[in-house]
């Protein structure tokens, strides 16, 4: 289990002690947590998320258990089954769209024209079968870092980009109130993100999603980051700014890191 994990399930155990719901704090649509139901987590622990307030949660639906075979879309009963479990406490799910397909440009990160199309159909995929329990969609996790393999990595940003767009139209083509978040990011690496932005990359997103980790760090400077990359954002986006979201963040429970 990470340490992020173990955090949050600590968190959901001390909330358990309150007992009932009438000890739930007022969720905050600001704020959420990570959380790995996708990867087998019981989705008993919806519940008791409910119970500590927590009304969202980012979790993933993965693309090669939902299309194992090409152009045949099932979702495994794992899924349904946690998904419905937030329906049920009232938790909105962010999803991360993740991650290669076997059937795609032989199980590497998308780079060709019929996988990435074959990406964006996944995405609305997801969206059919789950219907208006998702509002909003994140395009793949921390590309620029170790989440990406194959070709793709020789042009990060350009393949990303390429990716991001063809997911976008056709997200957007079937649900415009969806929310897209584009980048998710390891990190604030304001060089990637200018590449990004130099191949359009924000006309393809409604909101850039960023992991800010310091670890053993204290967080002030994180303020700094941030306002650095909506400069940026202003640069390339006509003087206006974007939305950023900080979908993952986290810091150590001991000095060992």
């Amino acid at each position: 289990m990470t340490k992020k994990s173990l955090l949050f399930l600590l968190s959901l155990l001390v909330a358990a002690s309150a007992g009932t719901r009438a000890a739930a704090q007022t969720s905050d649509p600001r704020f959420g947590v990570m959380t790995h139901f996708a990867q087998g987590w019981d989705p008993g622990w919806a519940d008791v998320a409910a119970i500590r307030g927590i009304g969202a949660v980012r979790d993933e639906l993965y693309w090669n258990a939902i299309e194992p075979t090409r152009g045949a879309y099932v979702f495994p009963a794992a899924f349904d089954t946690y998904m419905a479990a937030l329906r049920r406490n009232g938790i909105s799910p962010l999803i991360v769209l993740s991650f290669e397909n076997p059937n795609y440009d032989g199980g590497q990160t998308p780079f060709s024209d019929e996988g990435v199309a074959a990406y964006g159909r996944y995405a609305t995929q997801v969206l059919k079968h789950y219907g208006d329990q998702i509002q909003t969609l994140e395009v793949w996790n921390e590309y620029n870092g170790s989440f990406a393999q194959g070709p793709a990595t020789a042009d990060r940003a350009t393949f990303y980009t390429k990716m991001l767009r063809a997911a976008y139209s056709q997200i957007k083509a079937q649900r415009p109130d969806v929310t897209v978040l584009g980048g998710a990011t390891a990190g604030v690496p304001l060089p990637y993100w200018e590449k990004l932005m130099a191949a359009g990359a924000l006309a393809s997103m409604d909101a850039l999603s960023i992991h800010p980790y310091r670890y053993d760090a204290p967080p002030e400077g994180i303020e700094n980051d941030i306002a650095a990359l909506q400069a940026l954002v202003k640069r390339y986006n006509q003087g206006q700014p974007k939305p950023i979201w900080v979908t993952e963040i986290g810091w150590g429970t001991n000095d060992a890191g």
